[in-house]
């Protein structure tokens, strides 16, 4: 098990796209969110 904090950016390219998981309130992610950005309410 690697216990290294640090990701190296090659390995990131196997693993497929990531979609960001947004928990800001409605208005907050309306404003100002990254592009393929998911606003999930808690």
């Amino acid at each position: 098990m690697q216990t290294d904090p640090v990701i190296e950016l090659s390995t990131l390219f196997h693993i497929g796209p990531f979609i960001l998981l947004d928990v800001r309130e409605p208005a907050a992610f309306d404003a100002d969110h990254p592009t393929g950005a998911v606003r999930v309410p808690i």
